[in-house]
């Protein structure tokens, strides 16, 4: 059922005025439901909605008015041109040369302010059209634009990906960014966009709109509810996260303060306590971030070797007698601060390298990952024990899902000594390291830092922890474990209320990937699909129901063919939840 109602401008006063009254047709409601196979709401003066896989089109004439760069909604809908914000244009117009090119040359390996869904080919950008304004709201996206539409008295605002329903957003890790007033680069930019995704709200707020249609999801009606309460959601979550975060030990109260007061103002931060630190035991040399373990016959065993200098300094050491021999290197996760000096170390002094399982595929192969910081290092001669008995020596290594999804730990025990658990980059004095979303910090009870936290409560002696930046070892008692195991399971909470979906799905920006990230012309890599809820979901590839059932918790993963492009994109789509859909990529490498 439709109904025709004409319509008489209201001016905005702000960017591009509407030069001439505008008549729209007003689609019901319940044709905005979810479940929707393909609707159309019209206008006067040739604008019209496309609603179709839970996407709102909005279309003038044959021409697609997109809100940002992602092209998730690029192809549901014909079009012969597109208007967009002039800050996004390049990645419309000619995303190889603005993305893609720089990208292969220098951005896949040491990413740290990776983008998603950036498109793959060119489109035509048109100006936009009379008879609607372009407004800059920047939030999921650096520079994304919203469109006001002025029609019979009511004021609609098209505000692409800034919220979702009532109060939400469709994920976190899209937030990533440097901050701009706290001295914060990109990796370590937690939430670091948010401040003018809120900005952005306030102004498309001031302008009491009646109704705003999103990019996703059903229209707006009550726009001033739903605008603070995605506000309100979003500064409890950054207050929680700073009151766990390592980052008040490596930048600062200050800087840390001036992040907080970006997003909530001048609001008290409750924080945990600092740990209790010890003096290094004699028998540990540390520098940069690695560490060497010292045995009485002159043996070493190294833990990470994080480049040149690094490598140099440890084989000044064996030229100086100061060690007689490498017993092994233990490697605490892939980064790029970490690795370089291992491949050097083993091919001179032929030592074995120590991981875990989950860290060997990305230690192996890191060009068949997309993670931020993946250093362009393959390592071989990989054991995977859980235990290694050298000299005077105990050491177990784990998996240990910290500051990273693939994270390792190693406990080692000296006779007569209190145990150390090296944690690599997991943990700082003052709390967790989980400043980077990109780097898969999963929240449930049993993954990600519950698992770490939990681990280090139930060893029994209570382990010192040295983290490979931070000289000092310190210690977690049960009271400071207990405070950031609650304040996780709150943030859990949080996130709950902000994502229209399972917690992960908005905190994972893997959850669909294929693997190797890199292929080569003619691979078949596999698309893994991550099913990050409590019950069976299955998942639309490319419109193809391809995933059927994946079971709670679990991974499936089917081979994908690869022509010889620059690059594959896939469109997935949840059948069971249809807000829940993204899109992803294999990134083809010639040459390599």
């Amino acid at each position: 059922m439709r109904t025709f109602l004409s319509a008489r401008r209201n001016n905005v006063q702000c960017g591009q005025e509407c030069p001439h009254s505008v008549k729209a047709l007003i689609l019901l409601p319940f044709l905005l439901l979810f479940g929707c196979v393909s609707t159309e709401t019209a206008f006067d003066g040739g604008f019209r909605v496309v609603r179709k896989d839970d996407h709102n089109l909005l279309f003038h004439g044959t021409t697609q008015l997109l809100c940002d760069f992602r092209r998730d909604a690029l192809d549901l809908a014909p079009a012969e041109a597109y208007c967009i914000g002039e800050g996004e244009r390049a990645f419309i117009e000619n995303p190889q040369q603005a993305y893609w090119e720089p990208f292969a040359r220098k951005g896949r390996f040491s990413e740290t302010e990776p983008l998603s869904l950036v498109p793959m080919a060119g489109r035509d950008v048109v100006p936009v059209p009379e008879g609607i304004t372009q407004l800059d709201t920047p939030g999921l996206t650096r520079n994304s634009v919203s469109y006001v539409l002025d029609a019979n008295g009511k004021r609609t605002v098209f505000t692409g990906n800034l919220i979702y329903g009532d109060g939400q957003i469709l994920n976190l890790y899209d937030f990533q960014d440097k901050w701009e007033g706290a001295n914060i680069g990109g990796y370590h930019g937690y939430m670091a966009r948010v401040p003018k995704l809120i900005a952005s709200l306030g102004k498309i707020k001031a302008l009491n709109p009646d109704t705003l249609i999103p990019a996703r999801g059903p229209a707006i009606e009550n726009p001033q509810h739903a605008i603070d309460t995605l506000i309100a959601r979003l500064q409890e979550v950054y207050l929680n996260y700073l009151s766990i975060n390592a980052l008040w030990w490596y930048f600062g109260v200050d800087t840390m303060t001036a992040s907080g007061r970006l997003i909530f103002g001048d609001r008290p931060i409750p924080r945990m306590p600092e740990a209790q630190k010890f003096a290094q035991p004699p028998w540990i040399t540390e520098f940069a971030t690695t560490r060497i373990l010292h045995a009485l016959d002159g043996s070493a065993f190294v833990i990470d070797c994080g480049g040149k200098r690094e490598f140099e300094r440890i084989v000044k050491m064996v030229e100086d007698g100061k060690i007689k021999r490498i017993e092994g290197v233990f490697v605490t996760h892939y980064h790029h601060d970490h690795v370089p000096g291992v491949a050097p170390l083993v091919e001179k002094y032929d030592c074995p390298v120590y991981c875990s399982p989950v860290s060997r595929p990305i230690l192996e192969r890191p060009g068949a990952f997309r993670m931020p910081c993946v250093a362009d290092v393959p390592l071989r001669n990989i054991r995977c024990v859980e235990s290694l008995d050298w000299a005077e020596y105990n050491i177990r290594f784990m998996h240990f899902p910290g500051q990273t999804l693939y994270h390792d730990a190693a406990l080692v025990t000296r006779k007569g000594g209190r145990p150390i658990l090296f944690v690599g980059d997991s943990f700082s004095p003052t709390g967790i390291d989980d400043y980077c979303i990109w780097n898969r910090n999963l929240l449930e009870e049993d993954q990600g830092y519950f698992h770490c936290l939990k681990t280090v409560r139930d060893m029994d002696p209570r382990p010192l922890l040295i983290n490979q930046h931070i000289p000092p070892p310190f210690e977690f008692d049960d009271a400071r474990i207990e405070y950031m195991l609650n304040q996780l399971r709150l943030r859990y909470a949080l996130l709950s209320a902000l994502f229209p979906y399972p917690v992960n799905f908005g905190m994972d920006p893997c959850w669909a990937r294929f693997e190797p990230y890199c292929a080569k012309p003619g691979d078949m890599p596999k698309l893994i699909i991550r099913n990050h809820a409590k019950v069976p979901l299955s998942f639309y590839v490319d419109g193809q129901l391809l995933f059927r059932d994946i079971p709670p918790g679990e991974e499936t993963a089917i081979r994908w063919p690869i022509l010889p492009y620059f690059t594959k994109s896939v469109s997935i789509r949840c059948r069971e939840i249809p807000a829940l859909q993204t899109s992803t990529e294999t990134f083809v490498a010639h040459g390599e």
